[in-house]
């Protein structure tokens, strides 16, 4: 966070689909602290949460708006589906997610979901600086 605030890093980029994953993530925290054997999150922490991801976008240190264009997002999903979907059988999300990046030039990728990086790898866009995380 450091190197962000004093501009050392670029900010990462933030589209409608992370700002849409970060409210159902947080909501999604509160459903499962409810579940047995998870900690628990209160709607509270996640009204929290949700504000500082929402601040930090909005100072820009170290996140970023960014803006795609519908139509150019959806032929990059549509043509990472029909070349690897059938094959590997991934899921709408996850191509929007890999198609965003590769659309915002991004040299780094993270996610928490398998597919997603299988998705990253099978499209080739593994190298030294590409995480899946």
């Amino acid at each position: 966070m450091k190197q962000a605030r004093n501009g050392d890093v670029a900010p990462l980029p933030v589209t409608w689909l992370h700002r849409v994953e970060a409210v159902n993530a947080f909501e999604f925290c509160v459903w499962l602290g409810r579940q047995p054997s998870h900690p628990t999150v209160t709607s509270q922490q996640a009204a929290a949460a949700l504000a500082t991801f929402r601040e930090d976008l909005a100072l820009g240190h170290f996140l970023r708006p960014a803006r795609l264009s519908e139509a150019i997002l959806e032929r990059q999903a549509e043509e990472l589906s029909l070349r690897h979907t059938a094959r590997h059988g991934f899921r709408t999300y996850d191509l929007l997610h890999v198609a965003s990046a590769l659309l915002l030039g991004c040299d780094t990728f993270w996610s928490f979901d398998e597919r997603t990086v299988e998705a990253r790898e099978t499209r080739r866009l593994e190298s030294s600086s590409w995480q899946g995380r």
